[in-house]
């Protein structure tokens, strides 16, 4: 299967510190943090066919840390959005099956054969186009008050969410690359529009904590949690 990683965006929440070096390149434990991502993925699935999605920009550094694996390239000329990078490299997946999408600062750990296996079951019972990997494993960045009659009767402290989130990874079908446009995004663009048309979306659920670098405050959460690990 053909896997798109999504490492072109600007990374804003990371500035100053991305305006210098690529956000998915911000280092976790001294390695990169997509490279550990790759390295989960082909430990994983040692056939996965890897695209890293980028922008021209810092092209250089994703190709001098990656000159030891055999990866592919989609280099667009400038930040496109989740959905515009998968339309970029649509002319490197295969029309016959679908393809996953992996953020490139999304450090959930992932069976990714059992993910795979889950969506190609949901999509010929079911005929579900999508399947987004979800957990449940989310604790909060601060303490949740349990009020009664407007008196505290306890404290939790940085606790579970409760709710599934997306991790960042899904498979899609192939016919959803007609969709994809620049400037649009997976999340707040292409999912809902599949909802209005009544196409189905599947959730593969896990319990494995979710670890992103998307902002300063949950880059530092990362690196202190990998540490413990």
């Amino acid at each position: 299967m053909k896997v798109l990683i999504l490492a072109g965006g600007v990374g804003s929440r990371l500035r100053p510190y991305s305006d210098f070096i690529p956000k998915c390149l911000m280092p976790i434990r001294g390695v990169p943090c997509v490279r550990l991502i790759i390295e989960d993925i082909l430990k994983e699935m040692g056939d996965a066919e890897i695209v890293l999605c980028i922008n021209e920009r810092f092209e250089e550094h994703f190709r001098h840390e990656f000159r030891d694996l055999n990866i592919d390239f989609s280099v667009s000329p400038e930040p496109k959005g989740t959905a515009g990078e998968i339309a970029w490299a649509s002319h490197k997946l295969s029309r016959d099956e679908p393809f996953m999408v992996v953020y490139g600062d999304d450090l959930t750990h992932t069976d990714y054969k059992a993910f795979i296996a889950f969506h190609n079951s949901s999509h010929e019972k079911d005929g579900s186009v999508a399947t987004l990997l979800s957990t449940m494993n989310v604790p909060l960045e601060f303490g949740v008050l349990d009020i009664e009659n407007g008196f505290i009767k306890g404290i939790r402290e940085k606790p579970p969410l409760g709710q599934p989130i997306w991790t960042g990874k899904c498979i899609l079908e192939y016919e959803l690359v007609n969709l994809m446009k620049p400037g649009l995004d997976l999340a707040k663009h292409i999912f809902p529009q599949l909802l209005r048309c009544g196409l189905k979306i599947c959730s593969y659920v896990t319990d494995n904590l979710w670890l992103d670098i998307g902002s300063i405050g949950h880059y530092d959460r990362a690196n202190e949690i990998w540490e413990e690990r």
